[in-house]
């Protein structure tokens, strides 16, 4: 269940970065458009609407049409056969039955607790393509393209390659890391994102080590932050307080995009001494590979291990 929130929290990022490339490549289908703050604007709006949907209560009905459309368009993407909530929750009912064994009531709840994840799952999924489909349509897009729009706006789980399924059954997110890298070389070809979010976490970063406290070892707790959290997240030390310093926020950074970030925290803890040279860059590599390869490499502790993880199915 976690995952809805992180992935959430990546996948907004992502389609807002995205979708200011699509308004500023020329040829493009937002050209010129405002549909960024549309976008931040809608997302709320539709969440609550297919929440509620989810559990069989009516939408708003401006909403609602636009959801017929989104779909009939073909905008929706990702587990789009989920039940609706209300059904999954009879089904629950119905396998408490007296007349159900003790292994096939457990059974039978863990299955439908599994839909009943997909079926939230699939709410905040779509609300970020649905909110995106609203906002093209508002801004005099064609339902065709709106539709394109939001099924790209982030990784479009339905398209792959002549081996996607077959790749992506080997190697788990195979599909959605190949996807991820080719839509961030669209975004990047018409922004200087990169620059833009090596400075802002290179002054977080700053930020952080002025404001975290140091542990007995007179080591500070934000030195002490594994680098695998640091490699996918934004970290905001919080001050004083019961945590004495030690306390810290991460908030999850789309794949792709947070290589740069990282940039700018590693170049920033090298100024402080708190990394060696080639220790930054050995985080820069992780961080790359991670971000970039449709493999995953894991972490290990010798070389023999990391690519044994590599070449492993999944």
């Amino acid at each position: 269940p976690e995952f809805v929130l992180s992935n959430f929290s990546r996948d907004i990022q992502a389609a807002l970065f995205n979708a200011a490339a699509e308004a500023e490549i020329e040829g493009g289908i937002l050209n010129g458009t405002g549909v960024v703050k549309d976008i931040m604007r809608l997302t709320p709006q539709t969440l609550k609407a297919l929440l509620k949907g989810s559990i069989g209560k009516d939408m708003d009905p401006l909403i609602a049409k636009y959801f017929e459309d989104f779909q009939a368009d073909g905008g929706r993407t990702g587990w789009a056969y989920a039940k609706d909530l209300e059904t999954i929750a009879k089904e629950i009912e119905s396998e408490t039955s007296d007349e159900k064994t003790t292994a096939q009531k457990i059974i039978g709840k863990a299955k439908n607790f599994g839909k009943l994840v997909e079926g939230v799952n699939d709410a905040f999924e779509n609300s970020i393509r649905l909110s995106a489909y609203i906002a093209a349509r508002e801004n005099g897009v064609s339902r065709e393209k709106a539709a394109q729009f939001a099924k790209n706006i982030t990784v479009n789980f339905n398209k792959h390659g002549e081996w996607g399924q077959s790749l992506n059954a080997v190697y788990l997110f195979f599909n959605a890391s190949v996807q991820g890298t080719a839509r961030l070389g669209r975004s990047l070809l018409a922004q200087k994102m990169a620059a833009g979010l090596a400075i802002f976490n290179s002054l977080l970063t700053m930020l952080n080590i002025a404001l975290s406290d140091d542990d007995e070892d007179d080591i500070s707790f934000y030195e002490k932050i594994p680098d695998y959290v640091k490699e996918r997240n934004l970290i905001i030390m919080i001050p004083g307080g019961a945590g004495g310093g030690k306390d810290y926020i991460k908030i999850p950074m789309p794949y792709g995009f947070n290589v740069f970030a990282n940039l700018g925290s590693a170049a920033t803890e090298v100024g402080y001494g708190i990394k060696e040279i080639d220790e930054s860059l050995l985080f820069l590599f992780n961080s790359f590979v991670s971000s970039f390869s449709p493999i995953s490499f894991g972490q290990s502790e010798n070389i023999g291990k990391y690519a044994l993880k590599a070449i492993s199915p999944t």
